[in-house]
């Protein structure tokens, strides 16, 4: 699977896996559009019976805090798909 996701990743629309596998595609998904640090991420509960979590796949980069160069898409795309997750599509697509 790892192969085809790198080789034709406009096969996917959704993957789901294991929380190890899942890690390891969540980190090579984003280097397939350049960069990992503009990539959302969420952690959903699909029965809503507990709270779902919504950031970027880089996490929050302390290495780089305060220098200037943070790219803050990740964290925005984050948002938005929390919003959509929070049944409000117009707002996240507004986003």
């Amino acid at each position: 699977l790892t192969a085809h996701f790198v080789r034709n990743p406009d096969w996917f629309d959704v993957v789901v896996g294991s929380n190890l596998f899942g890690d390891i595609l969540s980190d090579l998904g984003p280097a397939l559009t350049g960069s990992i640090g503009v990539a959302p991420s969420g952690n959903i509960n699909p029965e809503r019976k507990f709270p779902s979590m919504f950031e970027p796949v880089h996490g929050s980069a302390p290495d780089i805090a305060g220098k200037g160069i943070a790219n803050p898409i990740g964290q925005i795309w984050s948002g938005a798909m929390m919003v959509r997750h929070l049944g409000y599509p117009e707002a996240a697509e507004a986003i």
